[in-house]
């Protein structure tokens, strides 16, 4: 078994994940990870799903390349094998997009997550779903930075890439959704239009949106019962408005689709 943390901003610990390892995994709940909380225990006490650093904030100036990608321990492997990454994590590509969207606002971002998007639909829409949402929320300040996808073959993780020494590549949002197919490719087209979102290319290749006010910018949490509402405190207005409504009607949806694959 393998003890995970998750650091916030400052380096203090969250919350802890733990990995089992493949002999202690039960038949009937075959998650390799699990948090470490007590939420169905008299009194216990859950983990929320925290995003972790694994950089120090302080240090790095505005507009700086922030990698995001799923996991603690999959970010720490990455800056591990290529100490100039800057990396925050999310917990599983649908956990904390709100919290992602507000740590990641002065930084120029570039998305790594899993490349099972390019085959299930519902990891799809969700990662639509964190792409739009930080696009809309870099619009409102009229920042400068840029959103920009990570892409590479032949590995699922951008970990597992790294330690094979494959090529990552940076490409556009356009140059990102040109690359999709079919189911996967109907579900982003779906999640952007419900918020009114479409990319748009610029001269220099870079994706910035192209929007009406959204009816909707946040993603579905991990687990209604166990999102992190401290981060809604400093969330746009928008984002704030609409968590709730969006919970509600996608949540179910995401679970649904996940027990389909």
């Amino acid at each position: 078994m393998l003890l995970i943390p998750y650091k916030d901003q400052h380096g203090r610990i969250r919350a802890c994940q733990l990995r089992l390892h493949p002999l202690d995994i039960p038949k009937d709940n075959p998650k390799k990870y699990r948090w470490l909380a007590s939420p169905n225990e008299p009194r216990g006490t859950s983990s929320g799903t925290p995003i972790h650093f694994a950089f120090n904030p302080n240090s790095l100036p505005p507009s700086s390349d922030v990698v995001i990608t799923e996991g603690a321990l999959k970010a720490e492997t990455l800056v591990s094998l290529r100490p100039d990454v800057r990396a925050i994590a999310t917990s599983g590509v649908n956990c904390s997009h709100v919290e992602l969207v507000n740590a990641a606002s002065p930084y120029s971002v570039l998305i790594g997550f899993d490349s099972d998007y390019k085959t299930n639909p519902a990891v799809c829409r969700q990662l639509a779903w964190l792409i739009a949402s930080r696009e809309l929320d870099r619009q409102s300040p009229q920042l400068t930075t840029t959103t920009r996808i990570l892409s590479w073959n032949g590995h699922k993780g951008i970990d597992e890439a790294a330690y094979a020494k494959e090529s990552i590549k940076i490409v556009s949002i356009s140059q990102w959704l040109s690359q999709l197919s079919g189911q996967p490719l109907e579900e982003v087209s779906k999640m952007w239009s419900e918020v009114d979102y479409a990319p748009n290319k610029d001269s220099n290749g870079d994706s910035h949106d192209q929007t009406q006010t959204p009816s909707s910018t946040n993603p579905a949490p991990c687990d209604p019962m166990r999102i992190d509402r401290t981060a809604l405190s400093d969330a746009q207005p928008g984002l704030r408005h609409h968590h709730d409504r969006y919970e509600s009607r996608h949540s179910q949806r995401f679970r649904n689709q996940q027990q389909e694959t």
